[in-house]
């Protein structure tokens, strides 16, 4: 009987190694959806997160982000988002989608939705597309370089070997964590726009028809979340490392401070081992100063991190920022720490443009106080002045510091005599001594420049008094011009962006004159500091006439206040990639590609050309046929597409705008259709942005 037992257990164990051989399964072989939540999730729990289901809206563009049998990447988008919400919410995280439903949201407002919720981090939810159908990967996208947000590289890491062990796609990216400058230029809108951590997915290709045909399936869309959780899951367990200044705390009269921060490595139970070793990779400490590497002493001792500068700081506000990494290596998210210099004033320096004026009510005179430390450099513009006269009246007699500088106006009395004027800061007093004469030794023109609409100071107008006693205006709009000429003259006050105010005075030695003068905004001041890129064009048959035309806009555009930038002119020529690169390092506006042809009809052809899916530029392209239109014999096309470079490959608002007639034909009215069109343009912008 023993025998045969132990027979048994032998056939048995035999049978286990040889029979139940592991099984190397294919690697696209999807597994069984099995969807819990694990325990290390909780820690999402912590966070707010944005979700940015990618475009949306635009159905009736057929041919907008669509696979091989017409399927949507809007709706994929958002049914994986809403699927994601489902198990981050189970999880306890918070969670807010850029978009609920098939809507258009452009990408300054995904950007500024996630923000204003008040999220951590957001993850834009896209699908990609190839003209190769056989491609087939996933990629996620950062921001520019690894350094611009270190978070959203740890996010990304994550994310992607998720996405990569869950979806077992045919294909593998070498290094599936991408810059978004490999796709455009200056990145992706979103991520440049975003002022949270943010990373974007191309979980996979919808060009693929496999692939467009499992995105449109709910269990696949709940595999392909799921993957994405748990990468985000997996990133909260590693903790997440904090620095916080906690000294100096609010003003240090001290030029050369040392900071000090406060460190938490991110793990709620255990911030250090036994040893009493923060679990910080001591290396991984950087510093930044007023957005520079900051230069100066590091210092880590226990849980604290100490930075002293190599020279004194100026007076005023710093901010200053830490990036270390935790043994997960975890970043901690960007904070923006900041501190005041305001060494004590030492000195104050009055700056008038008369120390006699006449004993008249009819006199403003601006006065400049300069205050500056023992240095000899200016104070902090939060230092509390206040100055008083002992006659006549000062205002304001609070004024605020701008670079150490403040304005102040004094308004004289009838009697003569001498005027104290006193300036008082803490531990520091300086007086300035005015003479007030008997009227008929001196007199003056004084006044202000305002905007006709609203009362608003009109800053640097320029004031001209007959042909030859011109000045400029100070920041507030006022000047002042002591003993102008006797007898009948011309005042004028000219600035951009108003028209000119005119009128015919009588200067009287005997008494003093004030001028409040209200200007009228051109075209309502609707372009008033508006910034727009005008390209003339590439040289060709009509790049003169586009030239003219760009410097007639540019012109007509500064009249009105705009700030026109002209990238082409007909001394310099650049290539396609460096013009593109010369425009995404401009300021944000409107970029004004022109072109004309030549035709040989009677008529004169518009061909307005968008990148598909931009709302702005096509309400702008709009504007444009309106406009142009509204001439004889011209006909107007707005083209959705990719052709053109500039378009496609700025960061900014863009059109191209080919004018085709014959030959000659007026410029002016082409400058008059392209304003009226960017002024009507600006005016829907306004009136959008006032009902929001």
């Amino acid at each position: 009987m023993k025998t045969k037992t132990v027979l048994l257990i032998f056939i048995l164990f035999a049978a286990g190694c040889t029979g139940g051989a592991l099984k190397i399964h294919d690697w696209q072989d999807l597994p069984s959806a099995q969807y819990s939540i694990p325990p290390f999730a909780e820690k999402l729990s912590r966070y707010r997160i944005a979700l940015d289901p990618g475009h949306g809206g635009l159905a009736h563009k057929t041919d907008y982000k669509r696979g091989a049998t017409g399927k949507r990447e809007a709706e994929m988008n958002l049914n994986v988002a809403r699927h994601l919400k489902y198990f981050l919410e189970r999880a306890g995280a918070r969670v807010f989608l850029t978009r609920e439903s098939d809507v258009f949201v452009s990408l300054k407002e995904r950007a500024e939705r996630a923000a204003e919720s008040g999220s951590d981090f957001m993850v834009s939810l896209h699908h990609n597309l190839s003209p190769d159908e056989s491609t087939n990967y996933v990629s996620v996208y950062y921001h520019i370089h690894p350094d611009i947000s270190p978070v959203g590289i740890d996010l990304a890491r994550h994310v992607y070997f998720g996405l990569v062990e869950a979806l077992r796609l045919p294909q593998i990216n070498d290094i599936g964590l991408l810059t978004d400058k490999s796709i455009y230029p200056s990145g992706f809108g979103v991520l440049r726009r975003s002022t949270i951590p943010a990373i974007l997915l191309e979980s996979s290709f919808y060009s693929n028809r496999k692939e467009e045909k499992r995105l449109m399936k709910r269990s696949y869309n709940q595999r392909e979340a799921y993957a994405i959780f748990l990468g985000l899951a997996r990133w909260a367990a590693g903790g997440v490392p904090n620095a916080q200044l906690i000294a100096p705390l609010t003003v240090s009269k001290n030029k050369k401070p040392t900071l000090r921060f406060k460190i938490d490595a991110g793990f709620a139970s255990l911030s250090e081992d036994t040893t009493g070793i923060l679990p910080i990779f001591s290396r991984s400490v950087m510093a930044k100063m007023d957005g520079r590497n900051f230069t100066g002493r590091i210092e880590m001792t226990h849980d604290e991190v100490a930075l002293t500068p190599d020279t004194t700081l100026a007076n005023g506000t710093h901010t200053v920022s830490l990036t270390l990494q935790n043994l997960f290596k975890n970043h901690n998210f960007p904070r923006l720490d900041s501190f005041t210099i305001a060494a004590p004033t030492d000195s104050i320096r009055f700056v008038a443009p008369a120390a006699r004026i006449s004993a008249d009510t009819q006199v403003i005179l601006p006065i400049k106080l300069q205050l500056f430390d023992a240095d000899t450099l200016p104070v902090w513009d939060g230092t509390t002045l206040s100055v008083k006269a002992d006659r006549g009246t000062i205002s304001p007699k609070n004024p605020q510091l701008d670079n150490g500088e403040a304005l102040v106006y004094y308004r004289a009395e009838q009697d003569t005599g001498l005027v104290r004027i006193t300036a008082l800061t803490e531990g520091h007093r300086a007086d300035f001594y005015l003479e007030l004469a008997a009227k008929g030794k001196k007199w003056a023109l004084s006044g202000a420049a305002v905007d006709k609409s609203n009362g608003s100071a009109i800053p640097f107008a320029t004031v001209s008094l007959g042909d030859s006693n011109t000045i400029t205006a100070d920041k507030n709009g006022s000047f002042f011009i002591a003993n102008p000429r006797a007898g009948q003259t011309s005042f004028t006050i000219n600035k951009t962006g108003y028209a000119p105010f005119m009128k015919p005075i009588r200067i009287d030695t005997s008494q003093s004159t004030i001028i409040i003068a209200e200007m009228e905004a051109n075209l309502g001041g609707i372009l008033h500091g508006e910034p727009f890129i005008i390209d003339a064009a590439s040289p060709d048959s009509g790049s003169i006439r586009a030239q003219q035309l760009a410097q007639s806009l540019a012109d007509t555009l500064i009249w009105a206040g705009a700030k026109p930038i002209l990238i082409r002119n007909s001394a310099g020529r650049q290539s396609v990639e460096e013009k593109i690169e010369t425009i995404n390092q401009l300021p944000d506006g409107l970029y004004i590609k022109l072109k004309y042809h030549r035709i040989e009809t009677d008529s004169t052809h518009i061909l307005a050309t968008i990148y598909p899916g931009n709302q702005a530029g096509e309400e702008f392209g709009r504007a444009v046929g309106s406009a142009f239109q509204k001439q004889q014999n011209v006909s107007f096309k707005l083209w959705q597409n990719t052709s053109v470079p500039e378009v496609t490959l700025t960061n900014k608002t863009a059109i191209e705008i080919i004018i085709s007639s014959t030959h000659p034909r007026r410029s002016s009215g082409d400058t008059t259709a392209l304003l009226d069109a960017i002024a009507a343009w600006q005016a829907q912008r306004t009136n959008l942005q006032g009902n929001n």
